[in-house]
């Protein structure tokens, strides 16, 4: 075994850090004693008792503010966004002119679905039934409205600084250090917290829960009140929701499939007795104003993490008419590249990007980008062959995510729809040969729609953009191990 090769590598779960900046500062009332004339004093006044200090609150905006851990702790998490404080919030939305909105990311429908042993479009029928009749939900969205322009400004985010490059290279085809797919919260906080040389390489395109959310506000009148819950499949986009430049876009909750569940269990919904609806009249009459429901709850081609990579060599083929893709594997399942190439040339390279998930992956990629960075030689182990296409010398063409323009990073084994949020079991074996099966079904049973050639109007002009930067470590620290 390599020296170099470390337990770390062979674990794809980060535990939250035992620091928090947040000081337990002592209250008013936990001062000394003093005398009328202002001075400290040693006396213990008689009755009074001493108080106790006050507990340390930490908010998700604290975590995000602090490079101590890498995820928030799931105390702050089932504190501030949990299906309980939701199920607070709606019972006050009765009788308010706030009106409940719901937006569902796919791969929560499809694991709810094999969950309860249902088709996907069942599952949606149940799902728009609770929404309306159960919890009176005013309109329920897809995030593939949000997806689609994710996609396209990723497209043209990753086609202009191309442009750029080949001007600053004087033509030549070189390529520099790819872009990094920001839609990944836990990727972005690993970044932003313990990689800080990947933080330029993070491309800045909102993820499709934020686009969403924003989508809703702009088609709503601004005097209507709203309160978003969003369902997605990570915890981790609960904390993106409570990023300082995701707020505008009115994401109130952040829920996953397991805590949909809970908030079933306590209504006391029965999943049998919600089936019996028709799904286009459900899909249509809860849909906002402008927003067509063949589109928001469809899909696209490519990852069921999204499909950013895979639409973006679409994208390159699209401009190099008669070009082709090639897939190609990588050591492992995680990683996969596209590579587009002249058709009767396959040495003529038009373009690349992958998809690399899960934390061992990442971390291989982030000593193969500093190496590249540094301009230092970077070892390579060498592989077997794998299953991916030939060149025309027979040589088996290598997948290489570090030599391509953009990189589709996840931080799941998996991708998305092995995300921590769904409901695919407690160990490890049982929710990646889940992810199997519901990766299977995300291909089978989706509509998928073409996101190049699906126009948007001014939806598309508006700039979703975040700005991302290094947090350093904060030494005024206090340690939470006990609480953590």
């Amino acid at each position: 075994m390599s020296a170099k090769l470390s337990e770390e590598d062979l674990n794809d779960y980060i535990a939250p850090g035992p620091i928090c900046i947040n000081p337990a500062g002592s209250s008013s009332s936990n001062k000394a004693a003093s005398n009328a004339n202002g001075t400290p004093s040693d006396e213990l006044e008689v009755g009074q008792e001493s108080s106790e200090p006050e507990k340390v609150s930490i908010s998700l905006q604290d975590c995000l503010a602090c490079a101590g851990c890498i995820t928030s702790s799931e105390e702050v998490l089932l504190s501030k966004q949990s299906h309980t404080v939701f199920l607070d919030a709606w019972k006050q939305l009765q009788g308010s002119s706030k009106i409940l909105v719901i937006s569902v990311a796919p791969q929560c429908r499809l694991s709810l679905a094999q969950y309860f042993g249902l088709s996907l479009p069942q599952m949606d029928k149940a799902l728009l039934n609770i929404f309306a009749s159960v919890l009176h939900c005013r309109y329920a969205v897809g995030t593939e409205l949000g997806r689609v322009i994710a996609i396209q400004h990723t497209n043209e985010h990753l086609f202009k600084l191309k442009k750029q490059q080949s001007i600053n290279n004087d033509g030549n085809t070189k390529r520099g250090t790819p872009r990094l797919c920001s839609v990944c919260p836990g990727f972005v906080l690993y970044a932003e917290k313990t990689r800080p040389e990947l933080v330029p390489l993070l491309l800045n395109v909102k993820s499709p829960q934020q686009v969403t959310g924003s989508l809703l506000k702009q088609t709503l009148p601004p005097e209507q009140e709203i309160y978003h819950l969003s369902l997605m499949p990570c915890f981790d986009k609960k904390l993106e929701a409570s990023r300082p430049d995701a707020v505008e876009e009115g994401v109130d909750c952040v829920l996953t499939p397991r805590e949909f569940l809970a908030i079933m269990q306590e209504l006391q919904i029965d999943i049998k007795d919600h089936l019996n609806v028709d799904l286009a009249a459900s899909a249509h009459e809860l849909s906002p104003p402008g927003w067509d429901p063949q589109v928001h709850w469809a899909s696209n081609a490519g990852s069921s993490s999204g499909g950013y990579a895979f639409q973006y060599a679409r994208y390159l083929q699209s401009l190099n008419p008669g070009s082709q893709i090639h897939i190609l594997n990588g050591r492992n399942g995680d990683v996969r590249e596209y590579r587009v190439t002249a058709s009767d040339d396959q040495q003529k390279v038009f373009g690349s990007t992958s998809e690399l998930y899960g934390f061992r992956n990442i971390q291989n990629m982030v000593r193969k980008l500093k190496g590249a960075q540094r301009g230092g030689r970077v070892v390579v182990r060498k592989r077997g062959a794998n299953k991916g296409d030939s060149a025309q010398n027979g040589a088996t063409m290598q997948a290489d995510p570090y030599e391509g323009e953009f990189i589709e990073v996840m931080a799941c084994p998996g991708g998305c729809i092995n995300g921590g949020g769904l409901l695919s079991g407690e160990s490890s074996v049982k929710r990646r040969a889940t992810a199997q099966v519901l990766d299977e079904r995300y291909e089978k049973e989706f509509v998928e729609l073409d996101p190049l050639n699906l126009p948007l109007g001014s939806a598309s002009e508006k700039s979703y953009e975040y700005e991302f930067h290094a947090i350093e470590k904060s030494t005024n620290v206090v340690s939470m191990s006990s609480e953590w």
